[in-house]
């Protein structure tokens, strides 16, 4: 296949774009920087200069003789910045994909699109419910702007939890920095649950609804085992034999994020904060029923297994003792 790969220098999309090369595939990338500009680049693979804010002009030539557009790219900058990228980009991006005549649209969306509040068992049909925050409200709205914008064009939505493994900066370098400070504080007992993916198991989802007939115009839900955070934490902690925990009562942190919040209304980062303390402090399940039905999927990566596949990361960085 020939892939088009946006967002392919971001954490989720270089491991995506690894794959492609290593099966084989002719793979383009669109990139923010020129090629010459790029700190790390795959060899065989054609970067392509460009910014989804600004893009529509120069989509059609991009995508002629592309057979797949896998979409990993996503802004969490300011409010105006997400609707351009998150939204607007993909209505863009999906339209110019049905005009050249690609196959498939692989979007990678996220959890969040149902917002804070949910609890017991999550499946693909449980209706939308984004938070005030950009990033889930954008998301969710990316998703009707793909829909509406296909015409007659292939998509799969991938709905991905917390993505972790070595080179992801919020799910493993900030985790682990947390985790391995004197004391791990939290919200409430910590046995609520972390929705939690390894890229190795969200990568081998995004190329199977590439080109598997049963993931036509299909949302699918990526979760690997039920993990609490108490041990997610406390894996990344015990790299450095550290286990203290400081559990702080869940009203009391609810009522600090209240007060960050009020402040954060104008940028739509942290507006949510109170329902994610909730969330953190709840048990969830999010079923992948659907992906293992239709496509025989099922995450492979146990928390052991993940933790093993970051901790040569977490040493080349300096953070471990060799």
């Amino acid at each position: 296949m020939h892939v088009f790969v946006t967002g392919g220098t971001g954490f989720v999309g270089s491991a995506v774009v690894a794959r492609l090369v290593q099966d084989g595939h002719k793979v383009s990338v669109l990139s923010r920087h020129h090629a010459a500009e790029l700190t790390t680049r795959v060899a065989g693979v054609s970067y392509v200069a460009g910014d989804l804010a600004d893009l529509p002009t120069a989509l059609a030539e991009h995508l002629r003789g592309v057979d797949v557009v896998i979409h990993c790219a996503v802004s969490y900058g300011a409010f105006a910045r997400q609707v351009r990228i998150n939204v607007e980009g993909t209505r863009a991006l999906a339209e110019a994909a049905a005009a050249a005549g690609v196959s498939r649209f692989v979007h990678i969306s996220t959890l969040a699109v149902y917002g804070y509040r949910i609890s017991g068992t999550t499946t693909e049909d449980t209706p939308l419910n984004p938070a005030l925050e950009a990033y889930s409200t954008t998301k969710a709205a990316a998703e009707q702007a793909l829909c509406a914008a296909a015409a007659g064009l292939e998509y799969t939505i991938i709905r991905p939890g917390a993505i972790y493994g070595p080179g992801s900066s919020m799910w493993t370098d900030n985790m682990f920095r947390w985790a391995t400070q004197p004391f791990i504080i939290f919200a409430g007992s910590s046995s609520g649950t972390v929705p939690l993916i390894h890229i190795d198991d969200l990568v081998n989802l995004i190329l199977r609804c590439a080109h598997h007939p049963a993931a036509k115009n299909q949302v699918f839900q990526a979760v690997g085992p039920p993990t609490t955070w108490r041990a997610y934490l406390q894996a990344y902690a015990s790299l450095r034999g550290r286990r203290r925990w400081l559990g702080l009562p869940v009203p009391l942190v609810t009522t600090i994020a209240r007060l960050i919040a009020l402040g954060d209304r104008g940028r739509r980062k942290l507006v949510s904060l109170p329902e994610m303390v909730h969330f953190a402090a709840s048990q969830h399940l999010f079923s992948t029923a659907k992906a293992h039905a239709l496509l025989e999927w099922e995450p492979q990566v146990t928390l052991e297994k993940g933790l093993a596949s970051v901790t040569p990361y977490l040493r080349a960085k300096g953070w471990l003792n060799t």
